[in-house]
């Protein structure tokens, strides 16, 4: 027995290609351009988010193109975003945003009980981390 097989113009979904495509994704904006339109949203000056004005100026130009994880998260909580919200609006590096994350979930953590943060970490199969 044979079997023959027919490709025809539509793909494998069975949808004809030129409607088989998502939405594509509204571009990124830099880093510095998500802060600076983050805080134009809250209505602030660089002065009223509380950190130096020089500083965040540098970064929001793009002068200072990478902070490091604990600068991300200071950032974060001063404009009001998530890391979620960062990375699905803005192209940054996505190594610094999981160093961020890294250090949130160990200050999550280290508000445990030892019980707590035993019974989290001994299923890792990690020793010495606390």
């Amino acid at each position: 027995m044979v079997l023959l097989i027919f490709m025809t113009s539509e793909t494998r979904s069975g949808i004809p290609p030129e409607h088989d495509h998502e939405e594509p994704e509204s571009p990124k904006v830099s880093f510095g351009e998500f802060l600076k339109a983050r805080r134009a949203a809250l209505d602030k000056s660089q002065r009223q988010m509380g950190l130096k004005s020089g500083h965040l100026s540098q970064i929001e130009s793009g002068a200072i193109p990478k902070v490091s994880p604990f600068t991300l998260l200071e950032l974060a909580e001063v404009y009001e975003f998530s890391l979620s919200e960062l990375v699905n609006s803005a192209t940054i590096d996505e190594e610094l945003v999981t160093s961020a994350r890294a250090i949130l979930i160990g200050e999550a953590v280290m508000g445990l009980s030892e019980s707590d943060r035993q019974a989290i970490v001994e299923p890792l199969h990690i020793e010495g981390v606390f």
